[in-house]
């Protein structure tokens, strides 16, 4: 009896032992991925940081574009249709606030492409940051036999730093091009012929392709976004105003992202429009003053900027560009003439509104 109770207490110690073991080795395991996970959202909330002063000061060098250097881990983008726009990095999310950011879905490999250029519609409004995977593949394709499709492709190419990563090709062109795994492939029709699926080899369905169509005489483009594993594609549309609104149709992830950027837009071509009204008011008072009846503030000028500051402030909360494809209108004609009537008070001598 008195072995077999000694076995016994040999045996619970034991047990004993190994479940003290067992939780002691739990807790410190518990304590390290702690320790690890806090670390990590740390290090995601400080990269957020950085990377949102980056971005900031990348927009306000307008005209220019510079490599960036992307946290191992990568960035992403996303907009809702509700235009909650953030970038991802880890767990860490960071809204875009006041920055209009046109950008894939992710960002990755180490290094980016970051591209400001000024929307002017004719004065500047706001300053669009467009980013972009140096390994991703973008091409125009251009219609050589069609003048606006030309005329299109030489205007957009004077605007494009070199560093972009951005080729042309023909709508021939297209089903001689081989995917490669991994990168991104956008193709950017300009003017030219194109039905679905564009002409893309089979080997295309298992890629991360999509299409974007302009349609220069209509001021719209088409958004094709590829089914998963086939070659099909589903079209949404939108209305774009000025060069620049093309490039944020090419280089955003999809429509959401291009129309939540183009409203927050037209919100600040809304406000501008106004403090230019209010300008050639004071000028058109103070030219009065000294008698100078060639300058001339009131009417036509006001109405335009008018014109203008409403039609944004709708666009800026539209549910649907297409559908107010008519405010597009009245801001295009207002752009024509403004223009030609600022011109026409620099000849004057007079003071500009812009």
């Amino acid at each position: 009896m008195v072995m077999n109770r000694r076995g016994f207490e040999m045996q619970f110690h034991w047990i004993f032992v190994l479940i003290a073991g067992a939780i002691i080795l739990f807790f410190f395991f518990s304590v390290v991925q702690k320790q690890r996970s806090i670390s990590e959202e740390r290090l995601s909330i400080t990269l957020s940081t950085d990377i949102d002063a980056v971005f900031s000061s990348a927009v306000e060098s307008r005209g220019t574009s510079q490599q960036l250097t992307v946290p191992e881990s990568g960035i992403a983008f996303s907009c809702s249709d509700v235009c909650d726009c953030n970038f991802w990095i880890g767990k860490k999310s960071t809204q875009f606030k006041d920055k209009i950011i046109f950008a894939p879905g992710l960002l990755n490999g180490g290094k980016a492409v970051a591209w400001s250029l000024d929307w002017k519609i004719p004065f500047r409004a706001a300053n669009f940051l467009f980013l972009m995977n140096p390994a991703d593949r973008y091409f125009f394709v251009m219609d050589s036999s069609n003048s606006r499709s030309r005329d299109l492709f030489a205007r957009l190419n004077r605007s494009l730093p070199s560093d972009v990563p951005l080729s042309v090709i023909s709508p021939d062109d297209i089903p001689n091009i081989a995917p490669s795994e991994g990168l991104r492939y956008r193709f950017v029709f300009l003017d030219a012929p194109s039905s679905s699926p564009f002409g893309l080899q089979e080997s295309f369905k298992n890629i991360d392709v999509s299409v974007v169509y302009v349609n220069s005489v209509d001021k719209a483009v088409t958004f094709y976004l590829k089914d998963k594993n086939h070659l099909s594609f589903s079209a949404d549309s939108s209305l774009f105003l000025g060069d620049p609104g093309i490039f944020a149709a090419v280089f955003a992830d999809d429509k959401d992202m291009f129309e939540c950027g183009m409203k927050k837009a037209f919100g600040r071509l809304s406000v501008v429009s106004s403090v230019l009204r209010s300008r050639a008011s004071s000028l058109e008072s103070e030219m009065s003053s000294l008698n100078r009846p060639d300058c001339v503030y009131s009417a036509p000028n006001m109405d335009y900027l008018a014109d203008m500051s409403d039609s944004a402030k709708v666009l800026s909360d539209s549910s649907s560009f297409v559908d107010d494809r008519d405010k597009f209108a009245v801001i295009a004609g207002a752009v024509d003439s403004l223009d030609g009537l600022n011109a026409n008070l620099v000849q004057q001598s007079c003071p500009w509104i812009y």
